[in-house]
């Protein structure tokens, strides 16, 4: 009971520093870019600087965010004396060229698939609206600082804080499975939106397996890169036609279905995969 205690603790520690980062940087650059908004309109007569720093405002605190977090923590480990890269299992993959394959494939097919559904299964009306305006936040401004945000910083930042540092402290003190399912419901439930919360628990489950299976925080990484470029274009096809949608749908299951084959592929070439042997049942003693 004291180790399961204790692992839920730090779970929830460590996603206090995450959302207490984020508010932190949110409210510095918000009056950071309020105060340079004025400058630029009153003093450098540009009339539409307040509308293109608050449309660069949220990719910003992500991306500042993100790499503050990641220094804390390192910081954090290194004080305590112990490795940040060994405390997240931050590995290199057993074979860098081939390892992508499965996490990047799982990430495009699990983006497609999760827009079918936004697509398609009849939510309340009410979860589209919060959904579509936390989402046109998040990708509005600088495509290129956009992407720097969503498709490298958050991934990285994530992956470290749930996989690397919640998940693993979850399985010190309750069956895997069990951890797996509670640092992806704290994963969906940071996101914000009820329509995040239906992809994103699944997706961090699935994140888990990756982590697991490969040994290596880098396999999440992809796939959580792999998925946010793809959404970051995709979002959710309302207005395509049903032989569109199909052609999708057997897309994304198709892309799923080859980047678990590609994980399973990867394990037995690298040796991590050993399959059980099933022994000979003994003989029976003569009788004298």
């Amino acid at each position: 009971m004291k180790k399961l205690l204790i692992s839920i603790l730090k779970a929830f520690l460590y996603t206090g520093v995450f959302l207490g980062i984020q508010i932190a940087v949110t409210l510095i650059l918000s009056l950071f870019f309020l105060l340079l908004g004025e400058i630029m309109v009153y003093s450098m007569g540009i009339p539409d600087a307040d509308t293109v720093l608050n449309a660069n405002l949220l990719p910003a605190v992500t991306f500042l965010s993100a790499w503050l977090t990641l220094l804390f923590f390192w910081m954090f480990f290194a004080v305590r004396g112990k490795r940040f890269s060994h405390e997240v299992r931050w590995y290199k993959m057993a074979a860098p060229a081939s390892a992508v394959l499965g996490p990047l494939e799982c990430g495009f097919g699990l983006s497609l698939l999760a827009s079918i559904a936004l697509a398609l299964i009849p939510f309340p009306e009410a979860w589209y609206e919060t959904y579509d305006e936390s989402m046109e936040l998040l990708l509005s401004g600088n495509p290129w600082f956009l992407a720097a945000a969503t498709v490298l910083a958050a991934p990285l930042v994530e992956e470290v804080v749930f996989r690397g540092l919640i998940y693993t402290r979850l399985c010190r003190g309750m069956y895997r499975p069990f951890a797996a399912l509670l640092s992806a419901v704290i994963f969906g439930l940071v996101h914000g939106t009820l329509l995040h919360l239906f992809y994103t628990i699944p997706m961090g489950l699935l994140l888990c397996l990756f982590y697991e299976k490969y040994r290596s925080l880098w396999a999440p990484i992809l796939l959580h890169m792999s998925f946010n470029l793809a959404g970051s274009v995709l979002e959710y096809y309302s207005w395509a036609p049903t032989g569109v949608m199909i052609a999708l749908l057997v897309i994304g299951l198709y892309l799923t279905v080859l980047g678990l084959l590609s994980m399973r592929w990867y394990r037995r070439k690298t040796g991590l995969y050993v399959k059980p042997v099933k022994t000979a049942e003994p003989l029976p003693e003569l009788l004298p």
